[in-house]
Order: C-alpha cells, then sequence, then structure tokens
C-alpha cells in the first residue's frame, strides 16, 4: 500500500513539473487554420508573444500573421495565403526547398534580412518555404512552412497551416 501512495505522489509531482515547465518552452511548431466555431474570434500570430493569439483581444495585440484561403471570382480555392490585419507590406519569400532537411538547416542559421521589397500577401504558400515577416514592432521574424492545406468544408473555404517561428535580430 505504501509503494503505491508514492508512486501516487511521484506520478502527481512528475505530471505537475511537466505542465509548469511546458508553459515556459515553446512549441516544436504552430498550428494555424481558418475555422471558426459560433462565439469564436479569428486567430493569428504573434512573433511578440511567440504564440496563436485570437483578435480582437482584451490586450489590443494585433496579430503579424493573418492565414485566409486565396480564392478566384468564381470561388475556386487557389490556395492559402498570409496576410496582416492592415494589409501592409511585410511578407518576403526568402527560399523554397525540396527536403525538410535543407529547409530546416537553412531556417535554423537564417540571420539576415532580406533588403527585396516586401508585398502585403503571401499567396499560395506551399511546404517547404521560409517567409520572412516585418512585425507591427518592427522586428523581423521567420517561418518556415511545414504542411499547408485548402479544402471546403460545408462549402467554406478552409486553409490550415503549420509552422515554425523564430525572429531575426538585424
Amino acid at each position: 500500500m505504501n509503494k503505491l501512495l508514492l508512486l501516487l505522489v511521484l506520478i502527481s509531482i512528475s505530471v505537475f513539473t511537466e505542465c509548469e515547465d511546458g508553459d515556459s518552452v515553446p512549441p516544436e511548431f504552430y498550428t494555424l487554420d481558418t475555422a471558426l466555431s459560433s462565439g469564436q474570434s479569428p486567430k493569428g500570430f504573434s512573433f511578440k508573444d511567440m504564440d496563436l493569439i485570437s483578435y480582437p483581444n482584451s490586450k489590443n495585440i494585433i496579430p503579424d500573421i493573418i492565414l485566409s484561403v486565396h480564392t478566384n471570382e468564381t470561388g475556386d480555392i487557389l490556395g492559402p495565403m498570409l496576410s496582416q490585419p492592415d494589409l501592409e507590406n511585410r511578407f518576403i519569400l526568402i527560399k523554397r526547398f525540396d527536403d525538410l532537411n535543407s529547409a530546416q538547416k537553412y531556417f535554423d542559421t537564417l540571420s539576415v534580412v532580406s533588403k527585396d521589397q516586401y508585398q502585403a500577401f503571401a499567396f499560395d504558400i506551399k511546404p517547404l518555404e521560409i517567409w520572412q515577416i516585418r512585425t507591427n514592432s518592427g522586428e523581423i521574424g521567420n517561418i518556415l512552412l511545414l504542411e499547408t492545406k485548402t479544402e471546403k468544408v460545408d462549402n467554406t473555404p478552409f486553409a490550415e497551416i503549420k509552422f515554425k517561428a523564430k525572429k531575426t535580430t538585424p
């Protein structure tokens, strides 16, 4: 009986400790989608918080990235796209890759800030692309797209992306 009680106490401590540590460790990747349930706000990504955020929100934080579905005039889905809520020129494609290992190595060591012209939208984004984003605070963020998906769900265009994110110090 004492061994069982000791085991339960150790498991409880372990779970509590892991939960505390999990709050301070950023996730390996983020998943952002365009799904909205009743009463939900759209989500975006904030490099300041390095997290997904709802907007509007009580802290008045504006996301650096929002995801939407790029469609043509007849409603056909062309692909997922990124923008910023104020539609400012903040996106630039840095590089496309054919394999995850090469993309990950480049992303991990990327420290340059592009001098090219930023654009308001990142159209038809695809896996293994690295995009640089000028954030709301003027800093630079980078994302490595791991997966992208678009489809119609209940006759509504839907998009989802999985990505890694990091800040770059100019």
